[in-house]
């Protein structure tokens, strides 16, 4: 630690001059204690640079398994499935790296690229539809749960949960969609979670009265 003989006052950072007057310091002698508070920026940074070793790793082992599997199995596409998985497993150290990344967002990161990794092994498999039919549904009931609790607790925090529950819907008729162009899915549990989703939102879009237009007004009139 220093003085500064001007101003009189103890200054314990690493530093030459006063940062008030500029005054050269006096050093006592004694040294200056360490923080008590942990680094995360140097954690964040160690995690990211984890993160960025195992992609690289996983774009060269995926390449690897590309060309094995295009060479032996070239009827069955695993590689996707490996693909995947590699992406998804960044994602979560990525997603838990970041201390500024609220909880919400991370649980809607993860959720998003499970649904993308049930996508990515239908497909694989022949898409026989399941993905869609089961998984999606599934998912989608519960990223409401997790909408309409988070919102209970924080209702200032209103805007968010509106739009994830739009989110849940644009999910919804993405299913739709597939549904309404050929593609094998079974609609039943997507019966229950559309309506699900539809009242979420209008329950939100309630409780909040006119905080709802003008949040809408906001994001699309600028």
């Amino acid at each position: 630690m220093a003085k500064c003989t001007s101003c009189r006052i103890t200054v314990r950072d690493d530093t030459e001059f006063c940062p008030l007057c500029g005054t050269p310091l006096e050093k006592d002698g004694t040294e200056p204690k360490p923080s008590m508070y942990p680094n995360l920026i140097l954690k964040e940074k160690k995690i990211l640079r984890i993160t960025q070793m195992i992609l690289l790793f996983g774009c060269m082992l995926e390449l690897l398994l590309v060309i094995i599997n295009l060479v032996w199995t070239p009827d069955f596409l695993w590689c996707v499935i490996s693909g995947t998985a590699i992406l998804y497993l960044c994602l979560v150290l990525y997603t838990t790296s970041i201390t500024y990344l609220a909880l919400r967002s991370r649980f809607l990161y993860l959720s998003l690229g499970l649904i993308l990794v049930g996508i990515s092994v239908d497909a694989a498999t022949g898409f026989h539809g399941w993905a869609l039919s089961v998984a999606l549904p599934i998912q989608i009931l519960f990223m409401n749960v997790v909408v309409l609790v988070l919102y209970l607790q924080q209702k200032r925090e209103f805007q968010q949960y509106l739009w994830m529950s739009f989110l849940n819907l644009l999910l919804c008729g993405i299913a739709l969609i597939a549904y309404l162009m050929g593609y094998r899915i079974f609609f039943g549990l997507m019966l229950i979670a559309f309506p699900v989703t539809g009242v979420i939102l209008a329950v939100i879009m309630i409780l909040e009265g006119r905080e709802t237009p003008e949040e809408l007004k906001r994001r699309f009139h600028p």
